[in-house]
């Protein structure tokens, strides 16, 4: 199975309010952007169910490391992404 989102019929009121809001250049630019993130960031990501390859992160607010395989021999892992300019 394709991890492949269906967000059109969301998208759909958006895009034509922005239409009204923000100028031409500006929407092709996003919509570049969108294209660039569905050919070449998409596809590089995992299908529903497969496993997750091995990966060490700092500690949030510690200089501690830890990796997946470590946290998985001990109980199950959620993993949040968050995405932030800080």
């Amino acid at each position: 199975m394709s991890a492949v989102f269906e967000f059109e019929p969301q998208a759909a009121p958006i895009r034509a309010a922005s239409a009204e809001r923000f100028p031409e250049e500006f929407q092709e630019n996003l919509r570049n952007m969108i294209a660039d993130v569905e050919q070449n960031v998409a596809a590089k990501a995992l299908d529903v169910g497969e496993a997750a390859p091995d990966f060490t992160l700092h500690q949030a607010g510690s200089d501690t490391v830890r990796s997946l395989a470590a946290a998985l021999a001990n109980s199950p892992v959620v993993l949040s992404f968050y995405r932030g300019q800080w």
